[in-house]
């Protein structure tokens, strides 16, 4: 089944074939559905209208968000280090803005030469052999972009200023992790020279043809 018909096929009722036996007609698995809300079949058959939920995280509270981040981080950055040299941590903002060093330092971690590719994965996705996505998953419209800076402090004047002001103690693993809690924007490192991120792939590879 295509990605994109499985919403359809899920919702749509096919009635039995045949004569409809006597009596009161057998009550349809989407009665219950159709108490509740009439257009609920429409509304799973428009992607568009989804909204994008996290496990546990109430995305309208920040405080909230930021409690569970830290938590999470915390458990991460625990097992990392129980791991040693076994597990590297990367840092999101370190990838987007020096991606040629930071992958370089992957490839070097997961003993694997390196490749210029990995700088231009959005060349290969769709392409046989190449990467495929999924077209219900709401992060594939970011996944086939190349990498982008835009989300590093798209959410600065978003956050209230009285968790900016707790920011330390709701989030403490961001002082653990090298981070000012108190910096608004945040101040990240320096990028590579974009010519040198932006260095284009070689041709020679059975993708790029």
């Amino acid at each position: 089944m295509q990605p994109e018909r499985w919403a359809k096929n899920a919702t749509k009722w096919i009635p039995n074939n045949g004569r409809r036996r006597r009596g009161r007609p057998r009550k349809r698995w989407r009665d219950d559905l159709d108490n509740f809300n009439t257009e609920w079949c429409e509304q799973a058959l428009e992607r568009d209208t989804w909204n994008v939920t996290i496990t546990d995280f109430d995305l309208t509270s920040y405080r909230q968000c930021l409690s569970k981040w830290n938590a999470a981080a915390a458990v991460m950055h625990r097992e990392c280090q129980a791991l040693g040299a076994r597990c590297l941590a990367v840092q999101y903002e370190r990838l987007v803005l020096r991606p040629r060093e930071t992958l370089a330092r992957v490839l070097q971690f997961l003993e694997l030469p390196w490749s210029e590719r990995v700088l231009h994965h959005e060349r290969y996705i769709g392409r046989p052999h190449g990467v495929a996505l999924s077209n219900v998953e709401r992060s594939s419209d970011q996944v086939v972009r190349a990498v982008n800076r835009e989300a590093l402090d798209k959410w600065v004047a978003h956050v209230p200023a009285d968790v900016r002001a707790d920011m330390a103690e709701l989030a403490p693993m961001l002082s653990r992790l090298g981070y000012d809690p108190w910096a608004n924007p945040p101040r990240y490192a320096e990028p590579e020279d974009p010519a040198a991120a932006a260095a284009p792939a070689p041709p020679n590879h059975p993708l790029d043809t």
